[in-house]
């Protein structure tokens, strides 16, 4: 029988660092448990039915804090991906540049205009 109850959280892959987490919202007698999602699992943690495509789920893991971070940076990344860059204005693209170029915000005259800026970047 396994360790988990009602209300605590497992984790799924599908594919290389796709995690998912999930809670648990049933146990069986038998130790078989129901995820918010719809899989039900072995108590051994194993995927009852289901696929073997790379992005079916084979088997759940505990949750662990690198399982966390993995879901946030998944996240973070769908968040912009989907960022319509085209809208942002000339200060809106200097300031994200100057975020990913890791600079401080002290680094930078506030007198320069966005235009000069481009150009110096460019």
């Amino acid at each position: 029988m396994s360790d988990y109850k009602i209300g605590d959280e497992i984790a799924f892959c599908r594919g290389q660092n796709n995690w998912e987490i999930r809670k648990i919202v049933g146990i069986t007698p038998t130790g078989r448990i129901n995820c918010d999602h719809g899989l039900k699992l072995r108590p051994d943690l194993t995927v009852m039915g289901g696929g073997s495509s790379m992005w079916s789920v084979s088997r759940a893991e505990p949750v662990t804090d690198e399982i966390r971070r993995l879901v946030w940076r998944r996240k973070c990344v769908n968040t912009l991906a989907d960022v319509q860059w085209c809208k942002l204005t000339d200060e809106g693209l200097f300031s994200v540049l100057k975020i990913l170029k890791g600079e401080q915000d002290g680094e930078t005259k506030s007198e320069e205009t966005a235009s000069q800026r481009a150009t110096d970047d460019g």
